[in-house]
């Protein structure tokens, strides 16, 4: 079972987390939280693991995963041949 901490929030809103939830989650000074609400609850997820949870959605989902610069090629290719077509086109409507 999880542990559960109660909190106190001061009147700016701000809410200290515990050492003992900063050091489970290797929270440093300035590090990012992402925050949902589900269900009526507030879930709090460090960047990075918010990160791992995107790349795992992505690789189970796409089909032919792509890096960056395939994905980059691959959209000058496809923008080349809109403007050839649109060139032809142009000529043929004339």
């Amino acid at each position: 079972m999880a542990e559960r901490f109660s909190l106190r929030m001061a009147a700016n809103g701000r809410v200290v987390l515990p050492k003992v939830v900063r050091e489970a989650l290797e929270l440093k000074e300035g590090g990012i939280l992402v925050a949902s609400v589900e269900g009526g609850e507030v879930i709090l997820t460090t960047m990075a693991k918010r990160i791992d949870a995107v790349q795992a959605s992505y690789k189970a989902n796409v089909k032919r995963p792509q890096t960056s610069d395939e994905f980059l090629a691959q959209r000058k290719q496809d923008a080349l041949a809109e403007r050839t077509f649109e060139a032809v086109d142009q000529k043929w409507r004339a």
